[in-house]
């Protein structure tokens, strides 16, 4: 068995078709999702690389105690190779980079994806007989975007159309092109730099969309169906101007920073065309992994995804993401069917909180909070019992506001 899980470091769903989005065609993903399971609401339980890390490997925060052993232990032990390939050798955190046995770092591959494909039908887990995790990650979606000419060419003549269409530039004028090394700025989302951002990154996912295409072609020629899966998903997401942040640490958990995509392909496991729209988050990651396995994947955190039964599955009636932001400041999202609470709580200042009503508003434009105080001093007291630390109390306190019917 071969399990594959692609990382594309940076990716929210703003740009996936399989997410709603109707202007860029990225043909290999939206068939891996028409093939596979897709989660509608999958969140990152925290925006700082080393906490996302070890939810990956199964130690979430979300636990008062550790599980006793992680998800590369069980591997091993079970008889597993694991191998990591990355362009990035710098910025993986070193505990997680040790827990794989094969580790490949790949010059030049955050400006061709496709060597990372290539270093994949090379790697000695992938073509040894033995169970292999494979763990590919790539940067390719980090600013500055190293779009080849082939995949950016169509995006000017898309942008040049879109502009003369909607008159926003007169003809014969000096035209913008997408924007491959954007600065960082806020923007509106009408003004023309937002727009040549936005072509910069999709062209960027049209090339990711090859490396995606490129890896399940791959698996297919080479595997019969019962003998892999694929899974593509992401750390967190970026901003490119959305709600004025870009590409940094947030001010606050906008849906943009942490609503990520989660496509399983298993062609053996009967979930072809298959959505969940419940609250699935990256703790649930190990277990589901596990279960792909054929091994236990009891003792997390988290929920096997496979697990799910029916298309409102989920591992939990809401999601907690948290982060530290650059000044030290606590960062609080709490998700649940109804709301999306935001806080961002700096030491001896007032909290900035913000409120929005789901699912109408999934894009957090129209802040409530000013209408709806009640709810805001429930999810206050949930946010100060998760900054004392006293995890378990918060999770209880929020599962009650559910279950009342908030």
């Amino acid at each position: 068995m071969k399990l594959i899980v692609v990382v594309i470091r940076g990716a929210n769903t703003r740009f996936l078709p399989a997410y709603g989005n109707s202007w860029i065609q990225l043909p290999n993903l939206s068939v891996l999702s028409a093939r596979g399971l897709t989660l509608d609401y999958y969140f990152a339980s925290s925006w700082n690389e080393k906490d996302i890390r070890q939810a990956w490997l199964g130690d979430s925060w979300f636990g008062d105690k550790k599980p006793e052993k992680d998800l590369s232990e069980i591997l091993s032990n079970a008889g597993w190779n694991l191998a990591f390939l990355s362009d990035h050798q710098n910025e993986c955190p070193t505990e997680f980079q040790k827990a794989f046995t094969f580790q490949n770092f790949i010059p030049g591959a955050s400006e061709n994806p496709l060597l990372l494909h290539s270093a994949m039908e090379k790697n000695e887990a992938y073509l040894s007989e033995k169970n292999a995790l494979i763990w590919i990650e790539t940067d390719f979606l980090l600013p500055s975007w190293k779009v080849s000419e082939e995949f950016l060419s169509p995006f000017v003549e898309e942008l040049h159309d879109y502009l003369l269409d909607k008159e926003e530039v007169e003809e014969g004028a000096e035209m913008p092109v997408p924007i491959l090394n954007p600065k960082e700025e806020g923007l509106e989302s009408n003004d023309l730099n937002f727009l040549a951002r936005q072509s910069g990154l999709a062209a960027a996912w049209s090339q990711m969309d090859d490396f995606v295409g490129a890896i399940v072609a791959s698996a297919q020629e080479k595997f019969k169906e019962g003998e892999f899966a694929i899974l593509v998903t992401s750390d967190h997401g970026l901003a490119i101007g959305e709600h004025g942040g870009f590409c940094d640490n947030p001010n606050l958990l906008y849906n943009e920073w942490v609503h990520l995509p989660m496509v399983i392909y298993a062609p053996s496991r009967g979930i072809a065309g298959q959505r969940y729209q419940g609250f699935w988050q990256d703790l649930d990651l190990a277990p589901t992994i596990l279960d792909l396995a054929g091994l236990p994947h009891d003792g997390f955190h988290g929920k096997s995804i496979l697990q799910g039964k029916g298309i409102h599955s989920g591992s939990r009636p809401y999601s907690i993401c948290r982060a530290e932001g650059k000044s030290g400041e606590k960062l609080y999202a709490l998700r649940t069917e109804n709301h999306t609470y935001l806080e961002n709580r700096a030491e001896k200042e007032e909290a900035r909180q913000e409120l929005y009503l789901m699912p109408e508003d999934i894009l957090e434009i129209n802040e409530v909070s000013k209408s709806n105080h009640g709810f805001v001093e429930e999810y206050e007291k949930i946010a100060a019992t998760l900054t004392k630390g006293e995890t378990p109390q918060a999770l209880q306190l929020l599962e009650n506001l559910i279950q009342q019917g908030h």
